[in-house]
């Protein structure tokens, strides 16, 4: 068995997405544009009330800034002891803030700063090991090692789970579920329709919806989404997931819809536990016009139709 003490760092570095590093950038521009406030925020919320009462000639203030310097660093150690590393786009974030302390505060005339009085520490400022501490307990640690080596063996354990290759298919699904796909795919109707696979516990029905999920998929015009009923236990919870499944498959073709299948959702839930809501509702409709279920209704199926796409779900 291969050792648990490795990390995946291909794994760790594919986790950062070019989305965060954007937002990142988006939150230097709103600081430079907006630099003036956000100084005199940092001035009432961390100088005056706090880092203004911390005197230089005390010994008592260089302990307890690093007490917290130091229990910040035994929190990150231990951390890394259990093999936990920080996440990219948390790290990404935290490069960012550490960026922006050191330009806009940091290296400003605007500020003065008190110093460590500690030797080796002079040339830190309590301002430092604050910033620095504070992002230590605040980023996210996530593992990343690497997964256990597949390898059978007469000892292991028979999983009872659906699993496909290309040398399992025994009972010749297969052939069948690309027929099954073929002629869906094929299929031209206005409205939608429902497809059911009906059999005994353990008669291959997973692994046959396995098989048509694979070929639906190899269509490009087709979209497939997986819902999953038995994660949630009610009724109403069971549509609002998986309308929200829906909404998130579609968003790529469509932005907006995203914010129709949540109205449509709301509307057709609307139970008396949200009652605030419905008069809330109820008031803003005295003077904004608000769309029937149906119209709700014919205007996502329109918007679905727009993206030339058929949506599959099992």
């Amino acid at each position: 068995m291969p050792s648990l003490k490795q990390n995946d760092y291909k794994i760790y570095f594919k986790e950062l997405r070019a989305s965060y590093i954007i937002w990142c950038l988006a939150l230097l521009a709103a600081f430079i544009l907006f630099s003036v406030p956000i100084k005199n925020i940092y001035n009432i919320l961390v100088i005056t009330t706090f880092l203004h009462f911390c005197p230089t000639d005390k010994i008592i203030v260089d302990l307890v800034f690093l007490g917290y310097l130091g229990f910040a660093i035994y929190f990150i150690c231990k951390q890394f002891k259990n093999k936990l590393l920080i996440a990219p786009n948390s790290l990404t974030f935290l490069a960012s803030i550490i960026f922006i302390y050191l330009w806009f505060f940091r290296y400003s005339p605007q500020y003065n700063f008190y110093f460590f009085n500690i030797g080796f520490l002079a040339g830190i400022s309590y301002s430092d090991a604050f910033v620095v501490s504070t992002l230590i307990f605040i980023a996210s640690y996530k593992s990343y090692l690497k997964p256990l080596a597949l390898a059978s063996s007469k000892y292991s354990l028979i999983e009872d789970g659906p699993y496909i290759n290309d040398n399992s298919d025994i009972y010749s699904r297969d052939k069948y579920a690309r027929e099954v796909a073929d002629h869906i795919s094929k299929t031209t109707t206005r409205n939608s329709f429902a497809i059911g696979i009906i059999g005994e516990w353990g008669s291959g029905k997973t692994d046959f919806l396995l098989r048509l999920n694979k070929s639906l998929k190899a269509e490009t015009d087709n979209i497939v989404f997986d819902f999953n009923p038995w994660m949630v236990s009610k009724s109403e919870a069971i549509i609002d997931d998986f309308f929200k499944t829906l909404s998130n498959e579609l968003k790529p073709y469509n932005q907006s819809i995203n914010s129709k299948i949540k109205d449509y959702s709301k509307k057709i839930l609307q139970t008396g536990k949200e009652l605030q809501y419905r008069f809330l509702d109820s008031l803003l409709g005295e003077w904004i016009a608000d769309d029937s279920v149906q119209k709700q209704y014919t205007s996502i199926n329109a918007s679905i139709k727009a993206i030339s796409k058929r949506d599959y779900y099992d």
